[in-house]
C-alpha cells in the first residue's frame, strides 16, 4: 500500500471506536450509532469496508479516472471521461466549502476505511491504496453526471447509472395495517462503479435508515422515521 493510506489513516481508531457502536441485524445489515459525525462516518466506513472494500476501492478509481492503471485499455475511455468531467478536480475543491457536519462525515469516513485496511491487509488488493475524503466527493459526482444528456455522436459517455426507478406511498387508510407505507424500487446494475448498500445510521436526531452507494457515508434513499425519500 502506498502513503496514500498512511496520510489519511485515522490517528487513533481506538478513540473513534470509543464513540461509535456497530451492530449488524439477521441480515448483516449494519446499524450504526455515534456520538460524534467523524466517529459516525469512521465507523460506516469501517463496515462498508469489511463487506465490499475491493468495489468500493475500485469504484473511487473510477470515478477518479484512474481505473485503466489496475484494469487495462478497456477502462482508458471511461478514465478520460472522468477527467473531463473533472469529478476529482471539483471534489478537492468542494473540500473547501462543505459544512462541518458532511466535512466530518467525508474525513471520518476515510479514516474508517484505511482503519480497516491497516488492520486487514490479506483482504485487500494488491492494488489498494486507501482512500481520501475527495473520493467521497469524486464518487458522487460521477453517479449524478452518469445521468446528465449527453447527446454527442461518436464520443464515449458513462452508462447510466440508474436508466428507470419508482417510488410509491400508500396512506394508513389504505393498508391492512393501518401503517403509512412507503415502497422504493432503484433499477440498478449488479456489476459496475455504483451499486446499493442498506444501513441505518444515528447520531442523535440524525437517525435515518435505506441504501447508499458503496463508498458514500450519507443515505441516498430512505427514511427518517418521518419523512421517506427516493
Amino acid at each position: 500500500m502506498c502513503a496514500r493510506v498512511f496520510a489519511q489513516a485515522a490517528p487513533d481508531p481506538t478513540g473513534l471506536w470509543d464513540e461509535a457502536t456497530v451492530y449488524r441485524d439477521a441480515w448483516g445489515v449494519p446499524h450504526v450509532y455515534a456520538d460524534t459525525p467523524q466517529a459516525l462516518g469512521f465507523a460506516f466506513g469501517y463496515a462498508q469496508a469489511e463487506d465490499h472494500l475491493e468495489a468500493m476501492l475500485f469504484a473511487y478509481r473510477v470515478a477518479n479516472g484512474r481505473a485503466a492503471a489496475i484494469e487495462g485499455e478497456p477502462w482508458a475511455e471511461s478514465d478520460a471521461f472522468s477527467v473531463a468531467m473533472g469529478h476529482a478536480r471539483l471534489a478537492q475543491a468542494a473540500l473547501d466549502v462543505l459544512d462541518p457536519f458532511t466535512l466530518a462525515l467525508c474525513a471520518g469516513f476515510a479514516q474508517g476505511v484505511n482503519a480497516y485496511l491497516y488492520a486487514h491487509p490479506e483482504q485487500a488488493p494488491a492494488w489498494a491504496e486507501g482512500m481520501a475524503p475527495a473520493d467521497v466527493l469524486a464518487l458522487w459526482h460521477a453517479f449524478l453526471m452518469s445521468m446528465a444528456p449527453f447527446d454527442l455522436p461518436g464520443h464515449y459517455r458513462r452508462p447510466r447509472a440508474v436508466e428507470t426507478g419508482n417510488a410509491w406511498a400508500l396512506a394508513p387508510g389504505r393498508t391492512t395495517s393501518g401503517n403509512t407505507l412507503f415502497v422504493l424500487s432503484p433499477h440498478e446494475h449488479y456489476g459496475g462503479p455504483f451499486r446499493w448498500y442498506e444501513a441505518h445510521l444515528a447520531l442523535g436526531d440524525y437517525d435515518v435508515a435505506g441504501v447508499t452507494l458503496f463508498g458514500l457515508p450519507v443515505l441516498v434513499q430512505g427514511h427518517n422515521g418521518t419523512a421517506a425519500w427516493a
